[in-house]
């Protein structure tokens, strides 16, 4: 990465200038938004202010956003989009350009197009994009975080790596880490990996301070409050501090030939402590929302002095910008047309948006509810949660390289008067470290400023480094990482070799990337299960997912077993019902008696088969099932009851992710632990070498019906039911 500018000394202080803008190149990166919300905003701002690129064009579906970005970003106050500088859909632009590249090759004189890309969408957008951007070979920087599961991370990995790690990738790609690009963080990373000013790192304790209102804000009432609709607050709030942890913890220095040195044992424990309902104040009654709540001016988390007051940022204080602008995203037009009176009123309009207990799940999951009683939300991710990490002695380690064993705590917490300004104790063999954020203060215990004296409390010689703090968001972060990637376009588009630049510019790479999510992902997992997660054997679980050559857990076998294990297919062996499968017409299996579910129930989060269920449980069971084989939503658990399940015949390869045999899938498909020790149940995971199956699962395939015997509803032509 780009060196830091020349440090100017003082005693016992270094202040560190700021980092120079690029010069322009005779063909400057050209880059598109795509999403013109407040990270959307962000990059455009770095992109003119901070690098060496161009804003060129924007998508956003919301007209007022879309239109404001472009003013300040790419046609100016006054002017008007050109052709190919704004987008309502991303797929309007994906058909604009491949258009664009059509006339471009026939000699038509066109726009020019663009270089990269900004994905700043919903996280649950993020694989939908990136996938259908593929196919103009763009550069791409997503949003964090990747994706909003692993499987999806996994998906865009295999979508950006088709043949693997053996091959390396046809563009730049990076995720929104934007904590390694703070001229904060890349001077600690110096001072911890090159400069050893503390030795070898034993033990990090980092916090992250979301800030109590700022947490009500965005995780109670706003996007990120349901891991349903979007991702555990781990990954959407605090997915780059996991990240930055293990940039300093585990990758290797400069230079270093040596693999990562990753944690051994990850646990987290953490819950929704304070946003419950038993929490609310008995004087707020049964008000759900604030601008009738009778408590609303004694609370401290009113929506109307969070966005219309003074005392923190709402339009009271004369701000216009976020958290204002997500409620009211057009405030600054209300303001300027009719006043602060207009503004305040605009808002209040948009937090008087209630619900009750005949809305629609699905219509409250939606959309956002600023106005919303913080008790009466429908909120589910955690406001406090640790994750602690360990590292074993690595095979290579040698005295002084830093990979011997070590510990790291990290802490989200909600209640705290500090907004997002981090900081970070770490303590080596030789010294230890503060950093806040603003400063770092380097302690060297080999250095006593006086004699030790056992009556007296020791002290040592400390120095303190002041990085240049950028205008922009995360400490220069957001103009850090903006900087990066442009300068690596720059660097292809001049016939540099790509992963140089990958690696020199941007220091991270798509492995890299989806590895941090997946810590993130296991730190999950072992918090729901309250255990201590084995790290190294949980990453052989994700390495035989990125294979792409590797297994795939078949859902229609493990109904299949379910349903012989109670002999409700016809056969005793799964090899008999492919036999008698494969001599219908439309190679379908029969079920003995169509009106009799596959005997499944859910206990405690857990499928059990040995018990006859209601149709909810069935419907769970099934779910649960598709999640565990990775095909959620290919299969519709009504047509399962009624004897079919076609919808698996029609699955394509794209559609089928890979699974592994674990003691959850074992106890989904009614194997003991002994059958998985043993293997048995592995024979059951996997692609099988059957060519019935292969078919069922690789071919675009449908089961054919004579007119007269359709599907049927009750137990009148039960023998006639059909099953995947």
């Amino acid at each position: 990465m780009a060196p830091h500018s020349e440090v100017e000394n003082e005693e016992d202080i270094v202040r560190l200038p700021a980092p120079e803008k690029p010069q322009m190149s005779e063909s400057p990166p050209r880059l598109i938004i795509i999403g013109a919300g407040s990270r959307g905003n962000a990059y455009a701002r770095a992109l003119g202010e901070a690098t060496n690129g161009i804003c060129a064009a924007v998508v956003e579906p919301i007209p007022y956003k879309r239109q404001a970005l472009g003013r300040a970003y790419i046609w100016g106050d006054g002017g008007q989009p050109a052709d190919g500088q704004e987008f309502e859909d991303w797929k309007d632009f994906v058909a604009w350009e491949e258009a664009r590249r059509v006339k471009q090759e026939a000699g038509e004189n066109v726009p020019e197009g663009v270089d990269g890309a900004f994905i700043c969408v919903q996280d649950e957008l993020h694989k939908s994009v990136i996938l259908g951007l593929e196919k103009l070979n763009i550069h791409i920087m997503c949003e964090k975080p990747l994706a909003t599961t692993l499987n999806d991370c996994i998906d865009i990995y295999r979508s950006l790596l088709p043949s693997g790690a053996s091959k390396p990738p046809q563009t730049l790609f990076s995720v929104g880490h934007v904590l390694r690009y703070s001229p904060h963080n890349m001077l600690l990373r110096k001072l911890l990996l090159e400069d050893k000013v503390i030795g070898d790192i034993l033990s990090v304790n980092h916090t992250e301070p979301v800030g109590w209102w700022h947490f009500a804000h965005s995780y109670v009432r706003g996007n990120w409050r349901k891991e349903s609709t979007s991702a555990p607050s781990l990954l959407t709030k605090s997915g780059h501090d996991i990240d930055v942890l293990l940039w300093l913890l585990s990758s290797p220095p400069p230079n270093s030939s040596l693999p990562d040195h990753l944690p051994s044992t990850i646990t987290s424990s953490g819950a929704r402590q304070f946003f419950n309902k038993h929490r609310k104040p008995a004087a707020a009654g049964s008000a759900t929302n604030c601008l009738s709540c009778p408590h609303e001016s004694d609370c401290m988390f009113s929506a109307k002095k969070i966005y219309a007051g003074n005392d923190l940022r709402g339009l009271g204080s004369g701000n216009t910008g976020w958290p204002v602008k997500i409620v009211v995203p057009d405030i600054e037009d209300y303001v300027a047309k009719g006043g602060q009176a207009a503004g305040e009123a605009a808002i209040l309009k948009e937090l008087a948006d209630d619900y009750d207990e005949n809305t629609p799940a699905e219509e409250i999951s939606k959309k956002n509810w600023f106005g919303r009683c913080v008790w009466e939300s429908d909120n589910d991710v955690c406001d406090d949660q640790v994750v602690t990490m360990t590292w074993d002695n690595d095979d290579n380690a040698s005295a002084g390289d830093g990979r011997g064993p070590k510990i790291a705590q990290f802490h989200m917490v909600a209640f705290t008067a500090k907004i997002c300004e981090r900081y970070t104790n770490i303590y080596g063999t030789t010294g230890e470290i503060y950093a806040d954020s603003d400063c770092i203060t380097v302690t060297d215990f080999t250095k006593p400023t006086r004699p030790l004296d056992p009556r007296k409390e020791a002290a040592f010689e400390s120095k303190k480094f002041y990085p240049h703090l950028a205008g922009g968001g995360h400490g220069g972060g957001d103009d850090g990482l903006a900087r990066q990637f442009v300068l690596a376009i720059d660097r292809v588009k001049r016939g540099d070799d790509l992963m140089t630049a990958q690696e020199e510019e941007l220091g991270c790479t798509i492995e890299e990337v989806v590895m941090s999510h997946a810590v993130v992902f296991a730190a999950e997992e072992a918090r729901r299960n309250k255990v201590v997660l084995d790290f190294p054997e949980w990453q052989v679980r994700l390495t035989s997912l990125l294979d792409k050559e590797d297994n795939i857990m078949c859902l229609v076998r493990m109904l299949l077993i379910h349903a012989l294990r109670h002999g409700r297919a016809q056969g005793n062996t799964i090899e008999e019902v492919l036999q008698l499968a494969s001599q219908r017409q439309d190679r379908t299996v029969m079920w003995i008696d169509g009106r009799a579910p596959i005997l499944c129930s859910i206990i405690r989060g857990s499928i059990d088969v040995n018990i006859a269920s209601p149709s909810d449980h069935l419907t769970k069971a099934v779910t649960r099932g598709g999640e565990l084989a990775s095909v959620m939503g290919q299969l519709i658990a009504h047509d399962l009851r009624r004897g079919s399940a076609q919808d698996i015949s029609r699955l394509s390869p794209h559609e089928v992710s890979v699974g592994i045999a674990t003691e959850e899938v074992a106890a989904a498909i009614g194997h003991s632990r002994s059958s998985l020790r043993g293997g048995i149940t592995s024979q059951y995971v996997g692609k099988p070498n059957n060519n019935l199956w292969r078919k069922r699962i690789q071919e675009e395939s449908e089961d054919h019906f004579d007119a007269g015997q359709p599907y049927a509803k009750t137990g009148e032509a039960a023998h006639n039911h059909r099953g995947g």
